[in-house]
């Protein structure tokens, strides 16, 4: 995102660090409580330690924290802050084991709302309340507010292409009245347990199937006069554009280095020639989809079943989930294996997961809330984190890392009425630089997140950042709208 000199001016004239302290997420920091995180002394160095947010499990903190959230949410109403995010967390930079800091309350409002000395005095108001055991050892929580909005969110070789018309958890989808409203598609369900009813239902967000304006305002299921009914989606022709741009710039370092070692040279001859022959593949199945599939209509693999109403439960957790007619999870496509069996594949008790075969995780079970505030795994930094993978419409397969504590969001629907929900925040999972930092992304909304061992963890349902930025992502755990769907389809079983 490009930021306004005089916006950028606004931040920093009151705090100097506004593009520091969460550099690499591209979202200012109106201000931050407590000591200022390290940075480079070099003038521009200052910008070049990318922040990455890392995840809190402790069982001591787990019990009181929902009460301390919600009374700094209350606090934030009554002084009539336009906050939208709430989000416990501790940072490192990126590719690094230490903390940076141990705990950090980040509280996104809407840019340009929030001065920075009204910043000040809600940043001490809301440390008066933390009521955090000090044994936990987090003597010093910060609070941070951050220019940010919640919003739902809505190729290397050939096999990247197969998602595109496979009718596995993730397909991309659509409404037909509507293809250009996207999403991702998560689980698929027998309808019962006889095996009477051969229908096979597929799990995705509300606001995917159906446009946000009627899901805010009553439930569908299928008894209702109107069918309604959704299409899969396919983009052969961005892999050929994407293929076609790779092909020019090696062709422009052959005739610009004409001195290259004749190893380099013959590398890049071989690319060229491999990927002449992909792009060939793609046409071959375009044209073939072209004609068979010309009007989206010709694409419609289902209809809604049942569409919930979006709303927050009892629980607090969000309900915006639908079932269309229509369990493994594809991990391929833009990661290849050896990334898997870096980040994803590392041992638990000592035990190695066996690999997935054809980049097919088997889903089986899902994660207990047990195992969300103390998951058994641990990532590259030997640190315990509850490992997540998901592939979606937009950004394919990506790693991520879920919270062991609840964040809220706040989300105004077509009524204008706020609606404050419980989810999980999920970070990218950042290795040595930011290339990881983005889990996704608009059109992502609805897709299956899953752990390594392919239990299921939850669903995709927003993201936060700046306007055209989203650096936080949000998942509502499976636990919370199973219990919905179980209510709707008694006998409603994954496959």
């Amino acid at each position: 995102m490009l930021i306004a000199e005089q916006e950028m001016g606004r931040l920093t004239d009151s705090y100097a660090l506004a593009f520091a302290d969460f550099y690499g997420s591209g979202t200012p920091c109106v201000f931050k409580s407590g000591p200022a995180w390290p940075i480079p002394e070099l003038g521009p160095e200052m910008y070049q330690s990318i922040r990455a947010a890392r995840l809190i499990y402790d069982d001591s903190i787990a019990p009181i924290w929902l009460d301390t959230v919600w009374a700094i949410v209350a606090l934030l109403d009554e002084r009539k802050n336009n906050w939208n995010t709430v989000d416990p967390l501790t940072y490192a930079n990126a590719g690094e084991t230490a903390l940076i800091c141990e705990f950090v309350i980040t509280i996104g409002v809407l840019p340009g709302s929030l001065a920075y000395s009204d910043a000040v005095v809600a940043a001490a108001a809301a440390n008066c309340l933390n009521n955090l055991p000090l044994g936990a050892g987090f003597l010093d929580i910060q609070i941070a507010f951050l220019d940010s909005n919640f919003k739902p969110i809505g190729v290397e070789d050939l096999s990247a292409l197969h998602k595109l018309f496979a009718l596995t958890p993730s397909p991309s989808i659509a409404p037909l009245t509507s293809p250009a409203h996207e999403g991702s598609g998560s689980l698929l369900f027998r309808l019962n347990k006889d095996g009477v009813d051969k229908r096979v239902a597929l799990l995705t967000c509300a606001h995917v199937a159906r446009p946000p304006s009627l899901t805010e305002k009553e439930a569908y299921n299928h008894a209702s006069p109107q069918r309604e009914e959704i299409i899969l989606l396919g983009t052969i022709q961005d892999f050929i554009d994407i293929q076609t741009t790779r092909i020019t710039t090696w062709e422009r370092q052959l005739k610009a280095f004409p001195d290259l070692e004749p190893s380099r040279t013959n590398q890049l001859i071989d690319l060229i020639n491999v990927t002449r022959q992909n792009i060939e593949e793609a046409k071959l199945l375009q044209a073939h989809t072209t004609n068979e599939f010309a009007e989206p209509a010709s694409c419609v693999v289902g209809s809604v079943l049942h569409c919930a109403k979006i709303e927050v439960g009892e629980d607090h957790f969000l309900r915006d989930w639908s079932l269309f007619n229509g369990n493994s999870l594809y991990i391929g496509g833009n990661k290849p294996l050896n990334d898997w069996n870096k980040h994803m594949a590392r041992p638990v008790h000592n035990h190695e997961l066996p690999t997935p075969h054809d980049m097919l995780l088997p889903i089986q079970g899902n994660v207990s809330e047990e195992d969300f505030r103390q998951p058994p795994g641990r990532d590259i930094h030997n640190t315990k984190t509850l490992l997540a993978v998901k592939n979606g419409r937009t950004t394919g397969t990506t790693f991520g890392r879920v919270n062991g504590l609840e964040s809220i969001t706040r989300h105004y629907p077509g009524h204008g009425i706020a609606q404050d929900a419980l989810e999980f925040i999920v970070c990218g999972y950042d290795t040595v630089t930011d290339k990881e930092a983005r889990f996704s992304d608009a059109g992502d909304s609805g897709s299956l997140v899953a752990g390594r061992d392919g239990r299921i963890i939850g669903q995709l349902t927003g993201g936060a950042g700046t306007t055209d930025q989203t650096d936080k992502m949000y998942v509502t755990p499976f636990y919370a709208p199973e219990k919905a769907i179980e209510k709707e389809f008694p006998d409603c079983h994954l496959l």
